[in-house]
């Protein structure tokens, strides 16, 4: 089977939280990999291919933008494409 990832990825398990922006919904995530270029997620609830979400580590200021490539059950796959920088409430 030939790898298909232009990136390597790193394990982890870091606690993040995503945003699917169809419907607005916030949920947990775990991080299972991480590439440059995307990452693998476990989820609570199947997420569809092709759905627009936000990602972010909890406690971290940025923000991705990312398409789920895949979708296996309680596991997507995103890819990354672009990222904002959160503005604290004091700073506006």
């Amino acid at each position: 089977m030939s790898e298909r990832r232009g990136e390597l990825r790193m394990a982890t398990s870091k606690t993040a939280s995503i945003v699917l922006l169809d419907c607005n919904r916030v949920m947990p995530a775990t991080v299972l990999d991480i590439s440059l270029t995307g990452a693998r997620l476990k989820v609570p609830v199947p997420v569809e291919a092709g759905t627009a979400i936000h990602f972010s580590f909890y406690g971290d200021a940025y923000r991705y933008i990312c398409k789920v490539a895949w979708s296996k059950e309680y596991e997507i796959g995103v890819n990354f494409e672009s990222y904002t920088v959160a503005t604290s409430p004091s700073a506006a």
